[in-house]
């Protein structure tokens, strides 16, 4: 984790969230009602196929939006609103120290965002009642 970062405070993402909401507001005019966007931050690479991985640091688009630095996280912006949540990878208990990986309450505490798994993305954007949805290619 890069140092500095770590004093760099949660305001400063969120402004950088509504200057790029700005944008695609005024430059885009036929954005659909209740439109998303949702970033897929960096995966975690192994070392030779074993439980080390190298060190990372985190993909910069999604970094500059979320301000997250751990990898396997995936944010999701309302664009109408700016509501913002943030999706954790859920860990084992017996990993979850070696992995050195966080609980959804301590992501909401870090990032003063809602949080859920990762596995509750789809619920959460189901919820949302979306018109159209659109994978990415893989």
């Amino acid at each position: 984790m890069l140092e500095y970062a770590k004093k760099l405070p949660n305001s400063l993402f969120k402004e950088n969230r509504e200057k790029v909401l700005k944008m695609i507001k005024t430059s885009i005019t036929d954005v659909p009602k209740d439109s998303i966007i949702i970033m897929k931050g960096k995966e975690d690479v192994s070392i030779d196929s074993t439980d080390v991985n190298y060190e990372s640091i985190q993909e910069s688009n999604f970094y500059y939006l979320f301000g997250v630095q751990e990898m396997r996280f995936v944010g999701c912006i309302e664009i109408d609103t700016g509501t913002t949540t943030l999706f954790a990878p859920k860990v084992p208990l017996e990993t979850r120290i070696s992995t050195n990986s966080m609980r959804k309450a301590e992501v909401t505490e870090k990032y003063e965002l809602p949080a859920h798994y990762e596995s509750m993305l789809e619920v959460f954007v189901e919820s949302l009642n979306p018109v159209t949805k659109t994978k990415p290619s893989p």
